[in-house]
């Protein structure tokens, strides 16, 4: 069947087949060899759209991340997550599944250039979607990585990472001048606000006193 998923024409009819379910099964089990396999097909046919919806649904995320930590299955599994998140629900999967994220973080430091590579595609995939998603990587503590990798890694991997670098950089601007835009205007409703309270007493004086004036 892996020889199978690798073509393109094939990919459709595998998964008509009600196979992805027992591939899906198999990822539990504790066959080493079994779930390379599983991953690799998995990885092929994630390549159609629709079957993005059916990994979902059948909670294929959390257990792929359980296999983040192993260097020859990371690079399949980010190609999984990459597709998955062409599809909306695949977006809403990996942002919140519980270590998702932050998986795929720590393999800008602790995986081969390659892995790296592949993490940062998955990451600037997710950045470029939406503020939030970049909110959520920044919250990994991702710069250091991606400096050293925008130096060291491959060729893909370093423009990945610079351009990652940039968006996030863009967004962590745009978040200050928006804070430093608030203060101001806190600054200056507080300033408004003691005039118009200056401005009332000094009113009330004066009304008092015309009051008083006119009385005599």
């Amino acid at each position: 069947m892996e020889l199978l998923s690798e073509t393109p024409n094939c990919r459709s009819k595998i998964v008509a087949s009600s196979a992805l379910p027992y591939l899906v099964k198999i990822l539990d089990s504790h066959v080493r060899d079994f779930q390379e396999r599983a991953i690799k097909i998995l990885c092929n046919l994630s390549s159609i759209n629709n079957v993005c919806s059916d990994l979902v649904s059948l909670n294929c995320i959390p257990r792929l991340v359980a296999f983040l930590c192993d260097e020859t299955l990371a690079r399949h599994c980010m190609v999984i997550f990459k597709n998955l998140l062409n599809n909306q629900e695949g977006r809403a999967s990996i942002t919140s599944t519980t270590g998702c994220i932050a998986s795929i973080a720590e393999l800008l430091e602790t995986g081969n250039r390659e892995v790296q590579e592949a993490a940062v595609t998955v990451l600037l995939s997710l950045c470029l979607q939406s503020v939030r998603h970049c909110q959520l990587v920044m919250e990994e503590g991702v710069i250091p990585a991606l400096v050293y990798i925008s130096k060291n890694g491959t060729e893909k991997g370093r423009a990945g990472a610079l351009e990652l670098l940039r968006i996030l950089r863009d967004i962590s601007h745009d978040n200050e001048q928006g804070s430093y835009g608030a203060d101001l205007v806190t600054s200056e409703d507080a300033s408004n606000s003691s005039k118009e309270n200056k401005s009332s007493s000094k009113t009330s004086r004066f009304l008092g006193f015309f009051a008083s004036k006119k009385k005599k």
